[in-house]
């Protein structure tokens, strides 16, 4: 039964387009986010119950479940934290190579950068990239608990290729997650020095 049900789901087309980052034409629509979330855990109701013997099934509804899974935005959101990132780390980049050519502040020296900076993270990175990360944050702590309870479920007649592409998959969403703290930390480290000065306000990422 449990190889049955991860034919029926993790190993269909439908939760495969869940996990696709650009939809081919003709594909299947995306549907709301809340619609995606009640389908996965009306998928792992019915998984539960198939499991513990209740046999019955509506083919219909279970067929209307699955393209709801489908129209999700799982493939969607990972592209788009692998694309934050990507920026996040170009701008890690940028204040390494200032920090090597030494500190905004030191002893009575203190750069015009150390006050543009703060102003520079504020408008660019708090006000603008910060909210945007929240959102996607939010989605992906509703989005994979949803997804691996099935994956839980099922673990015994999850294929190798399966499981191992699970493992890189909730590797990468890990690490992704964490690039705005990553970029916090590179902030809070080049004007580490500039807090301490008389007069200065010590500043932060926010």
């Amino acid at each position: 039964m449990p190889a049955l049900i991860y034919n029926a789901t993790l190993a269909s087309d439908e939760y495969r387009a869940l996990w696709r980052a650009r939809r081919s034409p003709g594909g299947f629509p995306p549907v709301a986010s809340a619609e995606v979330l009640t389908a996965l855990e009306a998928v792992y109701a019915h998984s539960q119950r198939w499991l513990a013997g209740d046999y019955i099934a509506d083919n219909e509804t279970f067929e209307q479940l699955l393209a709801s899974v489908a129209g999700g935005d799982a493939g969607a959101l990972w592209q788009e934290l692998a694309s934050q990132d990507a920026w996040l780390t170009a701008a890690n980049e940028v204040i390494a190579r200032r920090r090597a050519r030494g500190p905004l502040c030191a002893a009575n020296i203190r750069h015009d950068a150390a006050d543009i900076v703060p102003n520079v993270v504020q408008r660019y990175f708090v006000d603008a990239v910060q909210p945007r990360a929240a959102r996607l944050g939010r989605r992906q702590y509703q989005l994979l608990p949803a997804t691996s309870a099935l994956e839980d479920l099922l673990q015994a007649a999850l294929p190798d290729a399966y499981r191992q592409w699970q493992t890189d998959r909730d590797s990468s969403l890990r690490d992704l997650a964490e690039a705005p703290r990553r970029h916090v930390r590179a902030i809070q480290q080049l004007l580490a020095d500039c807090g301490s000065l008389p007069g200065a306000t010590p500043r932060g990422a926010g």
